[in-house]
């Protein structure tokens, strides 16, 4: 019921998300020290994206104050790093605030683009998202099956991507959410996975067939928790970047969410804070690597045996 709710109110007009809308956000994280001695940390906050559909109004102001503001050698995406100690027990907090507009995007390819169209793309920006990486394996040997029967059934790249889309969404089932990313190996072995899960198969299966395509990681304003989101853009030949959410759609399909998003469309209600998986980091000049850059994160896995993090996201329509 809620879905046909939604679809509806899309369909005349009345969901919120369907128009451009600012944001106030504010992200509170507080880091502790859960152990009896004195540990050391490295806290990576991500910030959020400046480009075509995601415009930073004001901000975003940060306490304390960064040393400087990096940003990854691969994709572009800007954060920083709070090194230090921390007591026994103590307890630091680290504030983000800013003001952000946010477009939606409705993007469909015409029916006449085909794969040999790629090649008015700059090589570079080809090469940067059709390439293999530990979370999107487009060398796994199950993929080249998957993305036979999917160009079986048409060569245009509209036809591909929608047949992609329905494969996906039909084999696997929402759950199991994680804090990290689930890789398209473990998608293809589980069944059962979150958003993550869905866009890094989707993204294995069209870049092996030589179609660009990105992992966009987020948050959804308005949800004080479980208010991160991931999904999915493809490069189509003219240069636009198509919004893919097969998770989202799976849900709405099933009557399990009102929060919009499809096969062509993303909408407002979603603020982007990276792009694409395995992005590498360099923290007090030791280089490592995050599946996905969304949400403030402790630089190396051996200090969440001794730290906790707890987000505080709120966020205002204005």
């Amino acid at each position: 019921m809620l879905g046909i709710i939604q679809s509806l109110k899309e369909k005349l007009g009345l969901a919120y998300y369907l128009y451009p809308q600012t944001y106030q956000v504010s992200l509170e994280t507080v880091l502790t020290n859960t152990t009896a001695t004195t540990k050391d940390f490295s806290l990576v906050l991500p910030l959020p994206i400046d480009g075509p559909s995601q415009k930073i109004l004001e901000g975003p102001e940060m306490f304390p104050q960064p040393v400087s503001v990096k940003a990854d050698p691969l994709y572009g995406n800007r954060y920083v790093v709070f090194s230090g100690n921390a007591g026994p027990k103590e307890s630091f907090i680290f504030k983000t605030n800013f003001k952000v507009a946010v477009l939606p995007r409705q993007i469909q390819p015409t029916q006449t683009f085909t794969l040999s169209d790629y090649s008015m793309i700059d090589r570079d920006l080809f090469n940067r998202w059709t390439g293999t990486s530990p979370h999107i394996d487009t060398r796994d040997p199950r993929i080249p099956a998957l993305t036979n029967e999917a160009k079986k059934r048409g060569s245009d790249i509209a036809t591909i991507l929608r047949n992609i889309n329905e494969y996906v969404i039909g084999r696997l089932r929402y759950g199991n959410a994680i804090p990290g990313l689930y890789s398209s190996h473990e998608a293809l072995e589980k069944e059962m996975v979150d958003c993550g899960g869905f866009d890094t198969l989707f993204i294995a299966l069209v870049r092996a067939i030589g179609i660009p395509a990105r992992l966009v990681g987020g948050f959804r304003p308005g949800y004080q928790t479980n208010a991160m989101h991931a999904w999915v853009e493809v490069l189509l030949p003219d240069g636009q970047w198509m919004p893919v959410d097969p998770s989202t759609e799976q849900l709405a399909r099933n009557g399990r969410t009102a929060k919009g998003g499809r096969l062509g469309f993303s909408g407002s209600n979603r603020i982007i804070f990276s792009y694409g998986a395995d992005i590498p980091i360099e923290v007090n000049d030791k280089k490592t690597s995050f599946p996905i850059l969304q949400n403030p994160t402790l630089a190396f896995s051996e200090m969440n045996s001794f730290f906790s993090l707890t987000l505080n996201l709120q966020t205002k329509r204005l």
